[in-house]
């Protein structure tokens, strides 16, 4: 017997997804993620929210092609989308939305370091691991574990199926408000 909520959940996900997934067969995972990116426009909030624009930015090496595009001039929540592809980090902080391309691993700290004190939601499959020295037990026990650095949003490829986690409390402290319809369909919310 199927749970309930299982089968709210996927008249959820068919409801925001629909229009992006009509031949869901033939969809690249780069057309998954620029779906993706235009349902988090949809349901997250920016504390500045006079802006009439919300900016979807891209840093790093823009496995995208054309497929972003069809974000530009679209609308989500009566806000015009612009996209702006390989930014630097010195116009990252203006960006509403900043995808981290995987060509970033080695600078995902360096990214994640400038952005602290804005309200930009990154978006990434990336995370590094927190470090745990290796010794005796009781050395272990005493040392703490740094918990992974990772955007705010994390794309997961599991089973041949996209799916996202988010870190809510990044999210807070960047001062963004996700919808609860959001973070329901979240594989995991820390």
């Amino acid at each position: 017997m199927v749970r309930p909520y299982l089968r709210i959940r996927a008249f959820v996900m068919a409801l925001i997804f629909t229009p992006w997934l009509a031949n869901a067969a033939q969809v690249s995972e780069y057309e998954l993620k620029t779906a993706y990116l235009y349902n988090f426009a949809l349901f997250v909030t920016w504390p500045s929210e006079t802006d009439t624009t919300i900016s979807i930015c891209t840093i790093g090496e823009d496995r995208f092609g054309a497929t972003i595009e069809q974000l530009h001039n679209r609308k989500a929540r009566g806000k015009r989308l612009v996209v702006h592809r390989t930014v630097n980090l010195e116009q990252a902080p203006s960006c509403h939305i900043l995808y981290i391309a995987q060509s970033e691993q080695q600078n995902l700290a360096t990214i994640l370091d400038a952005l602290r004190s804005s309200s930009v939601l990154t978006v990434s499959d990336l995370s590094l691991a927190g470090t745990l020295k290796t010794g005796d037990e009781a050395a272990m026990a005493a040392t703490p574990v740094t918990p992974p650095l990772r955007s705010i949003i994390t794309l997961v490829l599991e089973n041949k199926r996209l799916m996202f986690d988010v870190d809510a409390a990044s999210a807070k402290r960047a001062g963004l408000t996700m919808s609860s319809r959001l973070l329901y369909l979240a594989r995991q919310v820390y």
